[in-house]
C-alpha cells in the first residue's frame, strides 16, 4: 500500500470523525452555538443521534466502513455472500445508530435468505465502500465491477452505485498523479445527466461561501444533495484537506457522508502529512486499522 493509498483511506475516517460531533444538525446556527467551530474530533452534542459514541469515534458510516475494511482484507477479495452474512451479525450486536439503509437491508436479508442486494436507500453514504477497494487494489486496476456490486449490499441504488464509481475513477486519477480538480473535471465529462449535472454544479460553486453552496445544493443525505456538496469542497480547498474537512463539518447536515468523499479524495492527492497528527492521535480505530493494513 503507497502513503497515498493509507492518507485515502485514513482521510475517508478523519471525515467521518470530525463530522461526529455535529452530524445530522441542519440548523448551522445551533452548530454554532452548541460546539463553536469545529477544529478538533469532537464527542457528539447532546442529543445527537449518536448517544453511545465519543470523541475519536466514527459515525455508522464508518463503522460499517470498518467492517468492511476487515472482510475485504481477511477475505482476500469481496465475497458479497459471506460479507452480508457476517454484516447481519455485525448489524446484531451494534450500539450505534442503525439508518433507514442499514434496517431495510437487515430486514431484505432476515425475509431473502441469500439475498444479494440490500435497501434501495440512495443516501451519499453509499459510496463508503470504495476508499476500502481502492486502498488495497493494485494501481489502475479496473475496481467497476466489485464497486458496483459492494455498493448494491446496502445501497441498491443506480444513482449511488454511479456516485460511487465516479469516486472510484477520480481516486484512481488522482492516485496516479492528476490533480483532485483535473480528475473531477475529466469524468464529469464522461457522464450523463442527471449525474454530470450534479458535478457541473458543484464545480462551479468552488471558492464560493461553503455554508452557503452546500445550504443551496441541500444539506440531506442523497445523492442529488451530497455530491455537489462535496465537490464543492474539494475544489474550494484542493491542497488543503483540513480546512476542506472543516469547512464541511461547519456546513451541517449529513457532513459525515461527505466528509469522507472528500477525505479520500484529498487524502489521495496529499499523502499522509496532510493528515493532522492531533486527529490521527484521537481517531479510536487508528489502532485496528494499522493492524488491519
Amino acid at each position: 500500500m503507497t502513503d497515498k493509498q493509507k492518507a485515502m483511506l485514513y482521510g475517508a475516517f478523519l471525515g467521518d470523525s470530525l463530522a461526529l460531533g455535529a452530524h445530522w444538525i441542519y440548523n448551522t446556527r445551533v452548530i454554532d452555538r452548541k460546539a463553536g467551530r469545529i477544529t478538533e474530533l469532537l464527542a457528539p452534542v447532546a442529543g445527537s443521534y449518536h448517544p453511545h459514541r465519543g470523541a475519536g469515534d466514527l459515525t455508522h458510516y464508518g463503522d460499517q466502513m470498518l467492517f468492511f475494511l476487515n472482510h475485504r482484507i481477511h477475505q482476500g477479495k469481496l465475497d458479497v455472500s459471506r460479507c452480508l452474512s457476517e454484516w447481519q451479525r455485525f448489524f446484531d450486536s451494534y450500539d450505534g445508530y442503525k439508518d433507514g439503509a442499514m434496517k431495510a437491508t437487515y430486514k431484505i436479508l432476515n425475509n431473502h435468505p441469500g439475498a444479494l442486494r440490500g435497501s434501495d436507500a440512495h443516501d451519499l453514504a453509499g459510496v463508503f465502500y470504495v476508499p476500502v477497494l481502492r486502498a488495497v487494489a493494485g494501481d489502475g486496476d479496473d475496481l467497476s465491477e466489485e464497486v458496483a456490486a459492494a455498493v448494491r449490499m446496502t445501497h441498491d441504488n443506480d444513482a449511488v452505485v454511479a456516485a460511487a464509481g465516479f469516486l472510484d475513477e477520480v481516486l484512481k486519477s488522482v492516485l496516479g498523479g492528476k490533480d483532485p480538480l483535473s480528475a473531477m473535471e475529466e469524468e464529469a465529462l464522461k457522464l450523463a445527466d442527471p449525474l454530470s449535472g450534479l458535478l457541473r454544479k458543484g464545480l462551479e460553486s468552488a471558492g464560493q461561501d461553503t455554508r452557503k453552496a452546500i445550504g443551496n445544493f441541500g444539506q440531506a443525505c442523497g445523492v442529488e444533495q451530497g455530491l455537489p456538496g462535496a465537490v464543492h469542497l474539494i475544489a474550494s480547498y484542493p491542497g488543503d484537506l483540513e480546512k476542506a474537512l472543516i469547512e464541511n463539518t461547519m456546513a451541517g447536515g449529513d457532513s459525515a457522508a461527505r466528509g469522507l468523499f472528500v477525505g479520500a479524495v484529498l487524502g489521495a492527492a496529499l499523502g499522509t502529512g496532510a493528515l493532522p497528527d492531533r486527529w490521527m492521535k484521537t481517531l479510536k480505530a487508528r489502532g485496528d486499522i494499522e493492524t488491519l493494513l
